[in-house]
């Protein structure tokens, strides 16, 4: 038995009825549909209302995108500058073998 699949999105209607928001490139005929209940956007909300509460009560920062700008441009710096000694050091342990 030959069989396509095709994943497609839809709402499901208060009758049963499904509305695909697209045309199936699958042959007309009998098909089998899953059902699985997506979230709406007021669920996402609540989801990173829950996370942010969460995150608060524990103490967790939460740092602006400047700051996160800032803080990965100090560690760049940091880590640089870590390199540029090794870079040094390196170069002086080769000068002196022989």
């Amino acid at each position: 038995m030959n069989t396509s699949t095709q994943a497609v999105t839809g709402t499901l209607r208060d009758d049963g009825t499904v509305a695909l928001d697209e045309k199936p490139s699958v042959p007309p005929g009998r098909v089998r549909v899953t059902i699985e209940a997506g979230q709406t956007g007021a669920d996402i909300l609540a989801v990173l209302k829950g996370i942010r509460e969460r995150r608060k009560a524990r103490g967790t920062i939460t740092r602006s995108a400047e700051e996160a700008t800032a803080l990965i441009r100090q560690l760049r710096d940091e880590s640089e500058e870590r390199l540029r000694k090794l870079e040094e050091t390196r170069a002086r342990l080769g000068q002196h073998q022989c």
